[in-house]
């Protein structure tokens, strides 16, 4: 027997998986791959199940904020229309924000953990923890790797953002507007600074990241990012989903383009994550891209 073309290599990669699939000779051994293809199937399903769960249950949530709401406005709604208006207020949104955020990073921490089968550590281990966020992105790089994974995510973050404006510009000349919605006029204009300086700018691109980026792409893309047809399947997936989440009706051709835009943007940062193998560089591209945002909104006066 081959020592050579049998012993495994059990360096760690950038997903934090130890049981590389490959012989020295970056070969696959065939003893490894219907386990392989075993695991693999175990994070496409766990990513699949993901999203309708993550819907579910913020449904859940905008069903019991809403109960609240009505039972503590009895008089005050009379109709469908004015319960639509006290869940636009800038308190609820807010809550509604920081729920979603918690119910994504719950699924994605909750699924990587369940990823790991039998080999998972127990989950009072601190290494437990340590192996959930290298899975989900958060890879250990020197220094200044890292700070230039960031620079890159920011200056990527500020292209695409002016890519926006000057799209916006061509169909204005065109006689089309792509004004914001009210959901981003209501944002913008609210003076909530937990929804205008925190969680839009920071918390959201961080969470949105891990979800779509870490989670979705990085376990339709297992085990790290080696196989172009993974990966091009999670880009598709991930961006679609990402776009998706996005919607915000069909009053006009403004919610039509944000959702395909956001799909866009998703298929860049995606693109970012397979790249860089790390989930810092989206994160600042997309707190760069919200960033600026915000802060143009707020000079503008709006």
């Amino acid at each position: 027997m081959n020592t050579e073309n049998t012993s495994y290599n059990k360096e760690k990669n950038a997903t934090g998986d130890y049981d590389s699939l490959y012989t020295m000779d970056n070969t696959i051994n065939p003893h490894e791959n219907y386990r392989e293809k075993q695991h693999y199937t175990r994070h496409v399903l766990l990513a699949s199940l993901g999203i309708p769960v993550f819907l579910f249950a913020l449904f859940a949530v905008s069903i019991l904020i809403s109960m609240f709401i009505m039972a503590a406005n009895t008089n005050a709604i009379q109709n469908p229309e004015q319960l639509e208006q006290l869940m636009m207020n800038p308190t609820i949104v807010t809550v509604m924000l920081v729920a979603q955020s918690i119910i994504m990073l719950l699924i994605a921490i909750f699924a990587t953990f369940v990823a790991g089968g039998k080999k998972t550590p127990k989950i009072f281990q601190l290494s437990s923890y340590k192996n959930i966020f290298t899975k989900l992105g958060f890879v250990k790089h020197s220094a200044l790797k890292t700070a230039n994974h960031i620079v890159t995510g920011l200056l990527i973050g500020l292209v695409v953002f002016a890519a926006l404006q000057v799209i916006v510009i061509l169909f204005g000349m065109a006689g089309i507007s792509l004004d914001s919605s009210d959901t981003s006029e209501m944002v913008f204009s609210s003076n909530s600074w937990i929804l205008v300086y925190l969680m839009t700018p920071l918390i959201v691109p961080i969470v949105e990241e891990v979800f779509f980026r870490g989670f979705i792409l990085g376990f339709f893309s297992y085990p790290d990012f080696s196989i172009k047809k993974r990966n091009i399947i999670g880009l598709i997936v991930s961006s679609v989903l990402f776009g998706l989440m996005h919607f915000q009706g069909f009053s006009g051709i403004a919610d039509i383009f944000v959702v395909g835009w956001t799909a866009i943007i998703g298929l860049v940062f995606g693109i970012l994550y397979l790249k860089t193998k790390n989930i810092l560089t989206p994160i600042f591209a997309h707190i760069a891209y919200n960033g600026i945002t915000v802060i143009l909104v707020l000079l503008s006066g709006m």
